[in-house]
């Protein structure tokens, strides 16, 4: 048995089988980023409905004060982008 991102192919007489991921409308963050990489790498097929969510999404948060203004901005660290490129897109 070989584990590669959490889901586990069952060697079957030299073949793999795949796995079927249910998400919806309530799938977000994590699962998204999951999804994404199930998705463009083929591990398995996804099933139900769109989540509605961005593709590519930011992570951690970090604060900065504008000096002139005295008003703080709140920016992402990093953004995380699909596996096989075009953030942005809705799943």
């Amino acid at each position: 048995m070989q584990e590669l991102l959490g889901i586990f192919f069952i060697s079957d007489a030299g073949s793999h089988k795949k796995v079927s991921i249910l998400l919806g409308p309530y799938s977000y963050s994590s699962a998204i980023l999951f999804i994404n990489t199930i998705q463009d790498y083929k591990f398995g097929q996804l099933v139900d409905e769109p989540t509605g969510g961005k593709s590519g999404q930011t992570g951690a948060i970090q604060f900065s004060k504008m000096p002139n203004t005295g008003l703080t901005m709140i920016v992402p660290r990093f953004y995380l982008e699909r596996p096989k490129g075009g953030g942005g897109r809705s799943l």
